[in-house]
């Protein structure tokens, strides 16, 4: 899978779980994800590990998902991003 291509779905799965957590005060847990992204619970397996890898996430023993400083920083990047484009639109 090309680098762009990885980075856009990193990018959508961190300014989901911002959202959930923020936007909502939900906890986010991959179900949960994975209902908001509209793809399958494996897939969002295993974007949660590779973030988590990447130390963007932290999973729990309740398998709660927060972002990181890092993935929070990223997080908010994109949702000003993505509210920007909305309002210039």
């Amino acid at each position: 899978m090309p680098k762009q291509v990885t980075n856009v779905a990193s990018d959508d799965a961190l300014t989901t779980i911002y959202r959930i957590t923020n936007d909502e005060n939900e906890e986010a847990k991959a179900a949960r994800i994975s209902e908001r992204l509209g793809i399958r619970a494996a897939s969002v397996s295993g974007m949660l590990a590779r973030l988590k890898r990447d130390r963007l996430i932290l999973i729990d023993k309740k398998k709660n998902v927060t972002l990181t400083k890092t993935g929070l920083i990223r997080a908010t990047q994109m949702v000003r991003r993505h509210r920007i484009a909305e309002c210039l639109l």
